[in-house]
């Protein structure tokens, strides 16, 4: 179904959520991002704002508090359970 090796995580997925209609469409982009946009994705993404933010795989993580009030400071290497 997918070509990239980091997209198996999308195949399986797709293979264990067989009751979600639709397509798994694979997808890049370059990961960079204006911070006003990162607000408002987060936003329309979690419209309540219930959800808490990690940030990873980031230079300014210390940005992002700046941006949002539900910023959680995960180290690396620090173990986060989600529930």
């Amino acid at each position: 179904m997918f070509g990239c090796s980091l997209c198996r995580i999308a195949e399986q997925a797709a293979l264990q959520c067989p009751e979600v209609a639709g397509d798994f469409i694979q997808a890049h982009t370059s990961g960079h991002i204006f911070p006003a946009h990162v607000a408002a994705f987060l936003d329309r993404l979690d419209p309540h704002q219930t959800a808490r933010i990690l940030p990873i795989h980031t230079f300014h993580k210390d940005r992002f508090p700046k941006l949002l009030d539900r910023v959680e400071d995960v180290r690396d290497g620090e173990v986060y359970e989600v529930v």
